[in-house]
């Protein structure tokens, strides 16, 4: 029985001490440079799936506004001719 107890306290113990630490959300300037992680987090944006105990607004924010820079680039570079 003591057994059993210090079991299911040593469990307690352990899964209590697991908490994710806070990441830095990623900055317009990293989602320009990466396609698909920019891709996923307007998806899951859009969606409304995600870790809202992050910070999700300011990642969406962040992606959408650097799919805006990516396309108004693009569609300068087209207009050039370059």
């Amino acid at each position: 029985m003591k057994i059993a107890v210090l079991l299911i306290a040593t469990a307690f113990a352990v899964s209590g001490c697991q908490k994710e630490v806070p990441v830095e959300p990623r900055s317009q300037e990293f989602f320009m440079t990466h396609d698909q992680e920019r891709a996923t987090v307007i998806k899951a944006c859009k969606t409304g799936v995600g870790d809202h105990n992050y910070q999700p607004q300011v990642e969406c924010g962040d992606a959408v506004l650097a799919q805006s820079r990516v396309d108004r680039a693009a569609t300068i570079k087209r207009r050039l001719g370059n």
